[in-house]
């Protein structure tokens, strides 16, 4: 059995204005003046139009969570390069800083190079030319591992 509505007893049973039933756009008995509906199907047709209409209030506030949270992403992510930057800055030594390091390195190795010639002349004298290349060799080594251990303990 079929229940039939106006329009007013619809939007009594409803809670809602006749012109907010009118907008809703509830299938209506077809030829009906004044305007009648099956009481049923609207109802089903409202709880329907209300499940859409919360599913797009829903789907708002998912939206607007999940802008937030890429936001806060990308907030995080700039942090986190920041720190990487501010890590790699501190591994990074200047040019000119290298240039000045290799400067104070290379003239400590030429003067201990320059100082073996006057150091060993008197050593050497009237040595054979063996005993001169061995005594030399050894005085450069020598020479290079003193250098190479002060260069450890100065890092």
């Amino acid at each position: 059995m079929k229940e039939i509505v106006t329009q007013k007893e619809l939007s009594d049973f409803l809670g809602v204005s006749q012109q907010a039933v009118s907008k809703m756009n509830f299938p209506r008995i077809p030829n009906s003046i004044p305007i009648q509906y099956d009481f049923l199907e609207a109802i089903k047709y409202y709880l329907e139009q209300k499940r859409q209409e919360e599913k797009r209030i829903n789907l708002g506030e998912e939206r607007a969570k999940l802008a937030k949270a890429q936001r806060l992403k990308i907030d995080i992510e700039r942090e986190l390069k920041k720190i990487e930057l501010a890590r790699v800055k501190d591994k990074l030594i200047e040019v000119a800083t290298i240039e000045k390091e290799w400067a104070k390195i290379l003239l400590t190795v030429r003067s201990k190079l320059l100082a073996i010639p006057s150091r060993m002349a008197v050593v050497l004298d009237g040595q054979s030319k063996i005993e001169i290349e061995k005594r030399l060799r050894e005085v450069i080594e020598e020479a290079l591992t003193e250098l190479s251990q002060t260069e450890t303990e100065g890092n």
